[in-house]
Order: C-alpha cells, then sequence, then structure tokens
C-alpha cells in the first residue's frame, strides 16, 4: 500500500510538473519576473541568468538572488533558486544558478552556467548551459544535458528588444514523451515610456503548443516602491506583486501567480545588485 501511495503522489507530482511547462515556463525564476508574467525576457539584471543570459552583458557589478516559491498553495510543492552574476572587464559577465523544484518523493534540480557579452554598443548575446537532474526517488533518476540562446538589442533609449532559444535538444526527462523538455522560442519587448512606468510584451512559442502572448506593466509609486502585474494566455494566467529597493543595492520581490486550473503560487525572492 505504501508503494502504491508513493507511485501515486509521484505521478501527481509529474503531471502537476507537465501541466506547469505548458502555461508559464518554470525556466524563468523570481517574484519579480512572475509579477510580470514572466515577461523577462528583456530583463537586465540578474534575473537574466535564468531567463535570457544576454542580459547578464549589462551587469555593473557582483549580483545575487535567492528565490523561493510554493506552487498552486500545496505544502508539498515548492521551488527553489540561487543565482550568482559577475562581469569581468572587457571579457563580460558570467552567472552560476541552481533551481529545486518538487519535494523527496519527485523533484527537479536544475543547474545553468551562462555568459553574456556586448558585441556592440546596444546589442548582446548569452547562452546558458543547462543540466536537469530529475529524481522519482526509489524508482531511479535520471539527468539531461541542454542548453539556450538569446539575444538583446537597445532599439531606443526607451525600448529593448529581446530573443531566446530554449532547450533545442527537445529531451524527455523520465524515457516518456509526454514529459519532453520543450523546445521554446520566445520573443519581447521591454518599453520604458517614464522614469516610472514599464510596459512588456512577449510572445513564447513552444513546438508542440500554441503560442503563449503575455503581457505586462510595472509602475514606480514612489523613488524606491514598484507594483507590478500581468496577464498571459492558453491557458490563462493573471499575475500581481510587488517590490521595494532598501539602500542602494538591495530588493526584496512578492509577488503571486494564478493559474485557471490549477491556482495560485506565491513568490519572494531577495536580490543584491550593483
Amino acid at each position: 500500500m505504501r508503494a502504491a501511495n508513493y507511485t501515486f503522489f509521484s505521478f501527481i507530482l509529474m503531471l502537476i510538473s507537465v501541466l506547469a511547462y505548458s502555461g508559464n515556463d518554470k525556466n524563468q525564476v523570481g517574484a519579480r519576473s512572475q509579477a510580470l508574467a514572466f515577461t523577462g525576457l528583456a530583463s537586465n539584471n540578474i534575473e537574466a541568468l535564468f531567463n535570457n543570459a544576454a542580459g547578464l552583458a549589462l551587469l555593473k557589478g557582483f549580483s545575487g538572488q535567492v528565490s523561493a516559491e510554493n506552487h498552486f498553495l500545496l505544502s508539498d510543492i515548492n521551488s527553489f533558486g540561487l543565482g550568482l552574476g559577475l562581469p569581468v572587464k572587457k571579457t563580460g559577465s558570467f552567472g552560476l544558478g541552481v533551481t529545486y523544484y518538487g519535494n523527496p518523493a519527485y523533484n527537479e534540480t536544475r543547474a545553468v552556467l551562462a555568459y553574456g557579452r556586448r558585441l556592440f554598443k546596444n546589442f548582446s548575446i548569452g547562452v546558458q548551459l543547462q543540466g536537469y537532474a530529475v529524481n522519482m526517488g526509489e524508482y531511479g533518476s535520471t539527468f539531461k544535458p541542454n542548453f539556450g540562446l538569446g539575444i538583446l538589442y537597445k532599439a531606443s533609449s526607451k525600448m529593448w528588444l529581446a530573443g531566446h532559444l530554449h532547450n533545442p535538444l527537445e529531451q524527455s526527462i523520465t524515457g516518456a514523451q509526454v514529459d519532453n523538455l520543450p523546445t521554446i522560442l520566445q520573443v519581447g519587448m521591454l518599453f520604458n515610456a517614464t522614469d516610472a512606468l514599464s510596459f512588456f510584451a512577449e510572445i513564447e512559442k513552444n513546438l508542440v503548443e500554441k503560442p503563449i502572448f503575455k503581457v505586462a506593466v510595472e509602475y514606480a509609486i514612489a523613488k524606491k516602491f514598484f507594483v507590478r502585474g500581468g496577464i498571459s494566455g492558453y491557458p490563462a494566467q493573471a499575475s500581481l506583486g510587488a517590490g521595494v529597493q532598501v539602500g542602494n543595492h538591495i530588493f526584496i520581490d512578492f509577488g503571486s501567480a494564478w493559474h485557471q486550473t490549477l491556482g495560485y503560487s506565491p513568490a519572494f525572492t531577495l536580490r543584491f545588485q550593483k
């Protein structure tokens, strides 16, 4: 009976993981990205480590973040992320990160080594080398390597354009076709309307799913206090969040996303960046 319960619980966790991938994927990490409906493709801070490594090229100094998310208000399904970034003069910026999703019955760990470099004044490229380890408890584990490629272009003083190809080596993480690591193509835009108001838009295309359209907005209601919100489709999702800057280099972000099938997922991130 215990083995049957364990198998059933592992299956439920894997099913939730697949459903989560079918919407806003788990590749983007951080409460700010979540509150912005995962439109973080044009990020040029430490969040770029997991979103689009081309943004790492714009880091001004050592940066780091720690994140936590509770998925769908289920106490046994949580994820955590840790990321570090460091620019090296005349070389580019390097990033190292790790994420964990699940619990002892079923969990996924992802390690990321990223590099971003500015090729021209307004154009940067980035690459992510990634390893996915899936542990199914007494039923074994597996490991799959993959990578991502990204670009970031400053089209004007107010607009950034970005593109990213994630997981071009479409592989199954457990041997079943249903849980392939999806190959995802993304294009996005960030428009800074004013110093206080920014708009985000993104299109995400999983090769075997319909395109997902996302829009979001961030507004600084005070010099160091931000509110955020966004929506995306297929399946319908909405998100809200807030952030506060403490001193010159510390940022605290809160967010929550709502999935039309699975419910709410609150998140928290602590960032340090120069």
